[in-house]
C-alpha cells in the first residue's frame, strides 16, 4: 500500500516501486570461485550507478543492470584462519571456524533511487565447497588410476575456465567436471 504525507514536501512508500530479486543464475556458487551471477527481478532502475549487490560479505561488482536483470561478479573468498586460530583445541572455537556463517545467501540489493531490494527465497545463492567422497581410495604410485572426486561447488566449464587438480603435489588432467563432480587422472 502507498502512504504520503499531504505536506508540502511530500515523500511516497510504494509497494509496487520496491526492486524485487525472483532469481540467480548460477543458483549455486563455491565460495571458492569467482564468476559473473545473473540476478532477474523487476524495479531495479535504469542507472548502473544507482545497484550495489553484495551476498553475504562478498560485494558483486556490477557490470550491467537494467529494470529486470542485474549481471555482476562474484569475487572468490579468501577463508583463511586468523592469526590465533592454530592449535587442536581449536577446533571448537566457533570463532575460528574458517568457512561463510551461511552457505545459503540471498542477494542484498540497493538501487539508490528505490531502496533495498526484497530477495525472494528463489535468489538463494548456494556457496558450498565440500567433497564427499574420493575413488578408489588408493592407487599406484605410477599413476594412471582414474580418480572420481564428489562433492558440491566445484564450478564447470559454463562457469570459471580454469581447473587445477593435484594428488599428493602431483599435477592431474581432467576429463569429466561437473559442479558435483570431477574425474581425473
Amino acid at each position: 500500500s502507498d502512504f504520503s504525507d499531504s505536506s508540502q514536501f511530500a515523500f511516497t512508500y510504494a509497494l509496487r516501486k520496491t526492486p524485487v530479486a525472483l532469481r540467480v543464475t548460477p543458483s549455486a556458487l563455491s565460495f571458492a570461485l569467482t564468476s559473473n551471477i545473473t540476478i532477474t527481478g523487476y524495479n531495479f532502475g535504469l542507472l548502473t550507478r544507482e545497484v550495489s549487490v553484495s551476498f553475504g560479505e562478498r560485494k558483486c561488482r556490477i557490470w550491467e543492470s537494467n529494470q529486470t536483470t542485474i549481471i555482476c561478479q562474484l569475487i572468490r573468498t579468501s577463508l583463511t584462519p586468523k592469526e590465533e586460530c592454530h592449535q587442536i583445541r581449536d577446533l571448537y572455537n566457533k570463532s575460528c571456524i574458517v568457512k561463510p556463517e551461511n552457505f545459503f545467501v540471498k542477494p542484498t540489493i540497493l538501487v539508490t533511487s528505490r531502496g533495498v531490494a526484497d530477495a525472494m527465497e528463489e535468489s538463494t545463492l548456494d556457496s558450498r565447497f565440500e567433497i564427499h567422497n574420493v575413488t578408489p581410495s588408493v592407487g599406484s604410485e605410477l599413476g594412471g588410476a582414474i580418480v572420481s572426486v564428489r562433492g558440491v561447488g566445484f564450478g564447470s566449464p559454463a562457469i570459471t575456465s580454469q581447473l587445477m587438480i593435484a594428488a599428493l603435489g602431483t599435477f592431474g588432467d581432467w576429463t569429466k567436471w561437473t559442479d558435483t563432480e570431477v574425474v581425473f587422472t
